[in-house]
């Protein structure tokens, strides 16, 4: 099952339509009719090819065991950009380029990475700050 490419901000498609191109991935174990938007901001969209603008939302599949951390390893193991940038897969962690927002809070308020999603649930990458 491949991944879709969402419609531009205010419009287009929901996290519930199901699957459409562009990350040419395969997701092993992705749960028929449920997927959940993943949004990538600035350079992550473009580091990860994903997308051409600015920002980027897809639909992807809830996979696997369905929790953020499965979702985070199969797109590692579909995209070598993915797991060099945003999750290691060995370290089961995320990178610190990145921040991960879950429905409008920061990852680990929202249960973590083994919280288990739910279709129509929303993601977002957001490049990581840093400085003073």
């Amino acid at each position: 099952m491949s991944a879709r490419r969402a419609g531009a901000r205010g419009g287009g498609r929901s996290a519930t339509d199901g699957p459409v191109r562009p990350f040419q991935l395969l997701f092993q174990g992705a749960r028929e009719g449920q997927y959940v938007s993943l949004e990538l901001y600035s350079w992550l969209n473009e580091k990860l090819a994903l997308g051409a603008q600015p920002s980027g939302s897809y639909t992807v599949p809830i996979v696997g065991d369905g929790t953020i951390r499965a979702l985070l390893d199969s797109l590692s193991a579909a995209t070598e950009d993915f797991a060099r940038i945003v999750y290691d897969r060995r370290q089961a962690r995320l990178l610190e380029y990145v921040a991960l927002i879950v429905n409008d809070q920061a990852v680990e308020l929202a249960g973590g990475l083994d919280r288990h999603l739910s279709p129509g649930d929303r993601l977002v990458l957001l490049p990581g700050i840093s400085g003073g």
